[in-house]
């Protein structure tokens, strides 16, 4: 996993568009930054704002950093699962790994598998065709169910191949980037740095962000930030749903305009009232 080249052919392997259709029913959208669903998040070229900041790291950056900001892989026509499987492979070849005796192997014939831990078997039907993907380049992925105090142990003491995470994130980013991409956090036990990144360019990011003077740039900063994660591949990108679920009881008035991205919860006791008129009604 220390091989960008491999970190990205692992991202071909999911194939997201066939599992919203097939298990989902069209409900999620693939999330393409680490502030997905914000003005925070990196699209097209850094401009000049961004590359008041990208610039003085060049020479620690990926020069893709300065492209286009990656997305995640499609499968959708004329892109096909197929497609992105021949592409990842050619990239686990460039990183030293080959297909030979049923498996994919490095120089010295070691196997290329891994593990996934999860805590609930909610993921096991988004592992399953993903495993089924990664079988065809030859990489055996086993997943597997543990305990939740369990689960939170190994957490806590990074002691995991692959996992899933959730980084939830405010409208406004501070001091918590610290402890998902800091450099010093990567070793401390507990830590939200669950990818492990010791990077010194996105440490200094991470302080352009949390000590920005003014949205524009804090925003121009967050930008920044999520194209150098985006371009190390980190992760395999999930997806999020766009709207709020919500039951309740048709006794109650609300506003006619509502939050377009903060949690339900956070907003409904706030905005919502009991209106006499619905009183007595199912």
């Amino acid at each position: 996993f220390r091989d960008k080249r491999v970190r990205q052919a692992l991202g071909l392997a999911l194939d997201f568009e066939w599992m919203n259709r097939q298990l989902f029913y069209d409900q999620y959208r693939r999330s393409p930054s680490y502030f997905t669903n914000s003005e925070m998040a990196a699209a097209g070229r850094p401009d000049a704002e961004e590359l008041k900041l990208l610039e003085p790291l060049r020479s620690r950056l990926d020069p893709g950093v300065f492209d286009e900001a990656p997305l995640p892989p499609v499968t959708t026509p004329p892109h096909s699962l197929r497609e992105n499987l021949r592409q990842a492979r050619s990239l686990l070849e460039a990183a030293g790994w080959s297909y030979r005796d049923g498996a994919l192997r490095d120089a010295a014939g070691k196997p290329f598998e891994f593990e996934c831990i999860t805590y609930t078997r909610v993921f096991e039907r988004v592992l399953a065709p993903y495993a089924k993907a990664l079988a065809k380049l030859g990489i055996t992925l086993r997943y597997r169910v543990v305990a939740a105090a369990l689960y939170q142990q190994r957490m806590d003491t990074f002691d995991y191949d692959m996992t899933t995470v959730v980084f939830a994130s405010s409208q406004s980013p501070g001091n918590e980037l610290w402890g998902r991409f800091g450099s010093q956090a990567a070793d401390e036990p507990g830590s939200d740095n669950a990818i492990g990144i010791k990077d010194a360019a996105v440490d200094a990011l991470v302080e352009a962000v949390v000590s920005a003077e003014s949205r524009i740039a804090q925003v121009a900063a967050a930008r920044a930030l999520d194209r150098v994660l985006r371009a190390g591949y980190y992760l395999v990108p999930h997806f999020h749903n766009t709207t709020h679920r919500i039951g309740y009881k048709n006794r109650f008035g609300m506003p006619t305009t509502l939050p377009l991205y903060y949690a339900s919860e956070d907003w409904m006791l706030k905005t919502w009232w009991v209106d006499p008129a619905r009183e007595g009604r199912p």
